[in-house]
């Protein structure tokens, strides 16, 4: 019988104590070193100390502006951007330590977003002492240098963040459980300004909070768009939710079997909304992936319901250039492999398919995002003797290029980016100037810079 995905993740977070707040001998410890951060951030060779937490005052950086190199032009980016750099040549990184009770991410959250200005912030739980604990914004300008914990939703009960995302205004936007005390968990919508000042904060009736399921949210202008668990109903929806109140604007059920799972959320360009659900862990050699498309004021367009090989998790949905909805997915267990379809966007039938990555020898293979170019996708991969969550020295990261046709075009290594003792996969975003921007996290926060 096959393991399922919520046992796998389980088992796996548990061996590398990498999920949900931190407790025990490490609150003493934290209490010991008076909850000091080392931060470090290096751009162009140098290294810099980052600054201390701040409150939400204002911290523009500066854009990027960089070496140029031989190499093609890069072109529909703002006028200051640096031309001529050599593909993929390293151009800066950076990293944080946080507070030994501090705990930031799992391998199924969205915690990173980019600014209109270049600005790159991480959603993370930070506990700077053992009288504060809670969400707080990493900050760090265009060109790498940190600009340290934004510091100003921190409260006293930890959080478990599930999705960052940059709303209308460019406000960010996260979605997190709070874990506050003996009432238990609850799920809140914290909204910070363009210059990380806390705007709002609402507790959410729905989604509810759910063990190991967690909610998936995208954002419409500044609509928050959530797809989990409705407790009182027993069943799982999508709703989008008012930006003041947090209250459903409109939800709509994703009928299906008890163990359906929302893993992905994608907004259109008409703002139209799609989902794509895990389901039928039932023990044989086939899972279902299931797909919706609803317009923006709610109406279902088309639903589909797809059987593929057994899988773990779905980590990827993008409306993409040519009229089509992309889904990547990664197979189960250690034949790890990962696997792209696109559907039509009018009616939800295939288009093509393709394995991304296979495994090599003993090497797995991971992706646990993907980035939508002009002119085709970009899917970092991770390879590893083990699960991608299980810490491991044994690992490496290539870049893999997939043309709008579903046809793999390139296969380029990054070393360097995988630590040494930590698990094996990474989160992507595209820079203000089209640099590839990926962030590792283990035990530190660990971003890295590369030329488009």
């Amino acid at each position: 019988m096959k393991s399922r995905a919520l046992w796998m993740i389980a088992g796996a977070l548990a061996l590398t104590g990498a999920c949900g707040p931190k407790s025990g001998d490490e609150s003493a410890s934290a209490s010991e070193s008076g909850g000091e951060s080392s931060t470090a951030g290096t751009s162009e060779g140098g290294t810099t100390e980052g600054p201390g937490p701040t409150t939400g005052e204002p911290t523009t950086g500066e854009p990027t502006t960089g070496e140029t190199t031989a190499g093609g032009t890069t072109t529909g980016l703002p006028a200051d951007c640096p031309e001529g750099q050599e593909h993929l040549a390293p151009l800066w990184s950076a990293e944080f330590e946080a507070p030994p009770m501090s705990f930031g991410f799992y391998s199924g959250t969205a915690p990173m977003g980019r600014m209109a200005d270049g600005r790159i912030v991480v959603a993370m739980n930070f506990q700077p002492d053992s009288e504060q604990s809670g969400l707080a914004l990493l900050l760090f300008a265009p060109d790498g240098a940190l600009l340290g914990p934004q510091t100003a939703a921190l409260g006293t009960s930890p959080v478990e963040v599930h999705s960052l995302r940059i709303g209308a205004d460019d406000q960010p936007l996260v979605l997190a459980e709070h874990f506050d005390g003996d009432d238990g968990s609850v799920h809140r919508l914290t909204r910070f300004s363009a210059d990380m000042q806390l705007l709002s904060q609402i507790e959410l009736a729905f989604p509810a909070p759910e063990s190991f399921f967690r909610p998936v949210m995208a954002v419409a202008g500044d609509a928050p768009v959530v797809a989990g668990h409705d407790a009182q109903l027993g069943t799982r929806q999508v709703a989008v939710l008012a930006p003041d109140t947090g209250a459903p604007l409109w939800k709509r059920e994703l009928a299906g079997p008890g163990d359906l799972v929302p893993r992905q959320i994608a907004i259109g360009p008409q703002g139209d909304v799609a989902v794509a659900a895990h389901a039928d862990f039932n023990g044989d050699e086939v899972d279902t992936l299931r797909l919706w498309r609803f317009d923006a004021a709610g109406a279902l367009l088309w639903d589909r319901v797809l059987s593929v090989p057994v899988y773990e998790d779905i980590t990827g949905l993008h409306f993409a250039p040519g009229d089509q909805l992309v889904v990547l997915r990664g197979t189960v267990e250690f034949s790890t492999r990962a696997e792209l379809l696109s559907v039509e966007v009018a009616t939800g039938e295939t288009r093509w398919e393709l394995t991304v990555a296979a495994p090599e020898g003993d090497m797995t293979a991971w992706a646990q995002d993907m980035l939508v170019d002009g002119d085709g996708f970009t899917i970092p991969v991770s390879r590893s003797k083990w699960h991608h969550d299980i810490m491991t020295n044994t690992h490496t990261l290539e870049l893999r290029t997939v043309s709008l046709a579903g046809e793999l075009l390139e296969v380029a290594p990054l070393p360097g980016v995988l630590a040494p003792d930590s698990t094996s996969w990474v989160r992507s975003l595209r820079g203000r100037c089209g640099e590839l921007i990926l962030l590792e996290s283990f035990s530190h926060e660990r971003m890295f810079a590369f030329a488009p």
